[in-house]
């Protein structure tokens, strides 16, 4: 059964993909163009920075440093403090890959991993507060709110995981293993992981725009964008639901969001349905937690302000990221540079 509806489903795409071919090549256009314009240039030297950190002992060095803390928070290694702020900073799906690399090379227990992938993916502040807060919704207090509710639901499920620690958790911090080459290594696993992440977008932006072009009802059509991409979702949720919902849409994070994770959430071994309901939660808690922040402070926002208005590529780049860069480019004169023997 599982088979045939498999062979159903590719048939049924690919003549889709022939009968709405013109809205397919839009769609897949649009999502080249933002994956060039913005999701590489402001994701990949971040990716690359986090990578290199695991890869060169900088994150066990900091995670040493917050054992303590971690220890106490969320009961796991001192690593994994540091991992959580990092995925609050740098967004979808930099959290993560870390927690993947972390389980691959020992430094995380499999079962750790799997805890942590219930609350490491996060959007990024630069993403919620401008792109949603500003430009959609037209005020940068109301993404502050929606960040902070954001932040607050997960470190909650944080919080909650420790009651899924298991045998296998207790295990010291680790050592400190150096890679013999981490920036090389690490910008080449950046440019693998950017390449699936383009690759998600551009696929769920061709089934979006043959949905958009169909006679299917608005509301399903809603409910399917909200349901399959984060940004796309998010301007639905302003134009159409209470201002908490969009919380929801950001909590949930799309399909596009979790096809980019899987591979990570494979590698730890944790099962789609785990992730998903953990996201649910996620979702849940955030929506909550922001109705009572938009109620203990009030905000005006732009009712439809997203309607026909373009983003500028000056502020689609996250600050973040940006930082990131400088430090690569300080990180590629100190790798390469001679070497003293000691």
């Amino acid at each position: 059964m599982k088979t045939t509806i498999k062979v159903v489903s590719v048939i049924a795409c690919m003549l889709l993909l022939i009968i709405c071919s013109e809205s397919a090549v839009y769609g897949a256009k649009i999502a080249l163009e933002i994956c060039a314009s913005t999701v590489i240039p402001s994701l990949f030297p971040f990716m690359a920075v986090s990578s290199y950190m695991i890869k060169s002992g900088c994150l066990a060095f900091l995670g040493n440093k917050c054992k303590k803390v971690s220890r106490f928070l969320f009961d796991l290694p001192g690593q994994a403090g540091v991992i959580f702020l990092m995925s609050t900073v740098g967004g979808f799906p930099v959290g993560s890959k870390l927690v993947s690399d972390c389980v691959k090379n020992g430094s995380l227990t499999q079962n750790q991993g799997k805890r942590m992938l219930l609350f490491c993916v996060n959007p990024g502040p630069a993403f919620v507060i401008n792109v949603v807060g500003y430009f959609m919704l037209g005020s940068k207090r109301a993404g502050v709110i929606l960040l902070i509710g954001l932040c607050a639901a997960s470190f909650l499920t944080g919080v909650v995981s420790r009651f899924f620690k298991d045998k296998s958790d207790v295990k010291a911090d680790f050592e400190i293993n150096r890679d013999s080459s981490p920036l090389v290594n690490a910008v080449s696993e950046s440019i693998a992981a950017i390449l699936s992440i383009c690759g998600w977008i551009v696929m769920l932006s061709v089934l979006l725009n043959m949905i958009n072009v169909s006679s299917l009802p608005i509301n399903l059509k809603h409910w399917v964008t909200m349901l399959a991409e984060v940004t796309g979702g998010c301007r639905v949720a302003v134009d159409s639901f209470p201002l908490p919902f969009v919380a929801f849409v950001l909590g949930w994070a799309g399909v596009a969001v979790h096809g980019q994770v899987f591979a990570y959430i494979s590698s730890v071994g944790l099962k789609y349905r785990y992730f998903a309901v953990s996201r649910v939660f996620n979702a849940t808690l955030s929506m909550g937690i922001s109705y009572i922040l938009f109620k203990l402070f009030p905000c005006q926002v732009a009712v439809f302000s997203n309607a026909g208005e373009i983003l500028p590529r000056g502020v689609s780049v996250s600050v973040p990221a940006t930082i990131g860069m400088l430090f690569l480019s300080a990180l590629v004169i100190l790798d390469l540079a001679p070497k003293r023997k000691v």
